[in-house]
């Protein structure tokens, strides 16, 4: 079985970081900025909509590495059935 790397424990914590500020954010607004000013509230949710977006892009470079993981497990368990086959 493939361990975490390096790399994707750091976007894993990344990610439960951005989605704990991005909660905060989104449930406490007024603390953050004065909603009242139409500028500095487009400006906040503009904000919030670039962090999903770096949220999305996480997502999918965690994916990709569970991904990279589950074809080296297949590889290997190819490998192992033809060497078993080899063998009898």
């Amino acid at each position: 079985m493939r361990t975490l790397t390096r790399g994707h424990k750091a976007i894993r914590i990344a990610s439960a970081v951005l989605v704990a500020v991005l909660i905060l954010m989104i449930l406490a607004p007024g603390r953050f900025v004065r909603l009242d000013d139409p500028l500095s509230a487009l400006e906040y949710w503009t904000l919030c909509l670039g962090l999903v977006m770096v949220l999305i892009v996480l997502a999918l470079l965690d994916v990709r590495q569970v991904l990279i993981g589950y074809i080296e497990e297949r590889r290997n368990a190819l490998r192992r059935i033809a060497e078993s086959k080899k063998d009898e």
